[in-house]
């Protein structure tokens, strides 16, 4: 529902062109093949300037996963099991808890 920024449409049409200028040079006519190939080009371009960045986005959003599902998942567990609360606290605990993530 949002138009594109300025510099998307920008970089598209840049792409476009770099796209057309390589089919063109190469003496064939644009294809999917052709377009995917460019995206491939590009993105491991990306990958092998920021591989070390990479890693760590990986590890990073591991732990928070790691967090995340300990909070959800392991907790209701956790009350049930080991402080032996009725499932009726637990699930009263574990929605408060989730609504005030939301908020």
């Amino acid at each position: 529902m949002l138009p594109e920024t300025n510099y998307f449409q920008v970089t598209k049409a840049e792409r476009e062109a770099r796209h057309k200028a390589d089919a063109l040079a190469a003496g064939g006519t644009e294809s999917k093949s052709n377009s995917l190939r460019a995206f491939w080009r590009e993105s491991s371009k990306a990958l092998k300037q920021n591989w070390v960045l990479l890693i760590y986005m990986v590890i990073l959003m591991t732990g928070f996963n790691s967090c995340s599902h300990g909070s959800q998942d392991f907790y209701p567990t956790f009350l049930k099991d080991t402080v032996r609360m009725s499932a009726t606290k637990t699930t009263v605990i574990t929605v408060v808890g989730q609504i005030g993530a939301l908020l």
